[in-house]
């Protein structure tokens, strides 16, 4: 008490909270996986290789420029971003699925009635459906990068550490089915250092979003991980090879 009869007041020295391991992997992980979307290559052409791409594509982009001026278009950015820069981001690789989306709209139509498994019609539902996934998975690690920031980089939640692992499974299994895609090509076009970034960025994700739980929101945090990546693991299959719509 002080001679006035009043309580002392004592100061507590607050103490920061300290970073988390998985915030910061996280972190970086999500912020690698948009510098290797939107500045590195995933594939990478010689210069011999842009003038081969121009000379290929240049009479068919006149014929489509009478048809579909838009598209055409598109398709010439991307010719150009080949023959100047030698490469093409995954950036880029949104932008091809969704201009070669709508030219097989253009070319094909709608599927009849019963014809919607035929392998056209499947081609034509997979386009913009890699196109929805090239575009999401930089924006869930967009919002994971603003999550953690918000938080101070203190240990995740549940939901951000769900994102984590949902958008880390994706990434991987996008990068990997490239990877598997481009081998099966068997072409002199070599994959960029954007690719690998990629992969190893969705990695890391996972795992700080696996390795991040604790005792008591492990099962939460699994749980929920699992369940979106089945429904949609299954929303996608039955949309591009049965074109089921919700």
């Amino acid at each position: 008490m002080t001679p006035e009869g009043l309580p002392t007041v004592v100061a507590v020295e607050e103490r920061p909270h300290p970073l988390s391991r998985a915030a910061v992997v996280g972190l970086l992980a999500s912020l690698a996986w948009a510098v290797a979307y939107f500045a590195l290559p995933w594939i990478t052409f010689t210069p011999a290789q842009g003038v081969r791409v121009r000379a290929a594509l240049e009479p068919e982009l006149v014929l489509l420029e009478q048809r579909d001026p838009e598209t055409a278009e598109r398709y010439r950015d991307l010719m150009l971003d080949v023959q100047d820069t030698g490469a093409l981001t995954g950036r880029d690789l949104h932008r091809y699925a969704r201009a070669a989306a709508a030219l097989n709209r253009g070319l094909q139509g709608t599927p009849p009635s019963g014809a919607s498994s035929e392998r056209t019609w499947v081609v034509q539902r997979a386009l913009p459906f890699v196109a929805a996934v090239l575009a999401g998975l930089p924006a869930v690690s967009a919002l994971v990068v603003l999550l953690l920031l918000a938080r101070g980089l203190r240990t995740p939640g549940t939901l951000v550490l769900t994102l984590l692992v949902v958008v880390g499974t994706v990434g991987s299994a996008l990068a990997l089915a490239w990877e598997r895609w481009a081998d099966s090509l068997a072409t002199d076009v070599p994959r960029g250092a954007g690719l690998s970034t990629a992969l190893a960025a969705s990695l890391a994700q996972v795992s700080a979003g696996m390795f991040g739980v604790k005792s008591k929101t492990w099962w939460r945090v699994y749980g929920l991980a699992l369940l979106i990546l089945a429904a949609g693991a299954w929303a996608g299959w039955a949309h591009v090879m049965r074109g089921w719509s919700p």
